[in-house]
């Protein structure tokens, strides 16, 4: 598992949905570069994609989140920190 996979894990560890905008402002990587990782993560089951309802008239707007049944295992996953430290838990 690449460090930009393990980056957006611990982001959506705590289960909460979150929008493509949401993560790509925390992860800093391009826009294209992690809808390949999302892609990636919800094609191995680690994470999942739902919709929340658009704020009006639009399109809804689709959220990532780790399921419960990934969460129990994140354990395995190593928390790694923009300086470089990694943290197992």
């Amino acid at each position: 598992m690449d460090p930009f996979d393990v980056e957006i894990l611990n982001l959506l560890r705590d289960s909460k949905p979150r929008e493509f905008q949401q993560i790509l402002s925390k992860v800093k990587l391009s826009h294209n570069t992690l809808r390949l990782h999302l892609s990636s993560l919800t094609d191995q089951n680690l994470i999942s994609k739902g919709k929340r309802p658009a704020k009006g008239r639009g399109r809804p707007r689709i959220t990532y989140s780790i399921p419960l049944s990934t969460g129990k295992s994140l354990h395995m996953i190593p928390t790694v920190y923009r300086c470089g430290v990694v943290e197992l838990q």
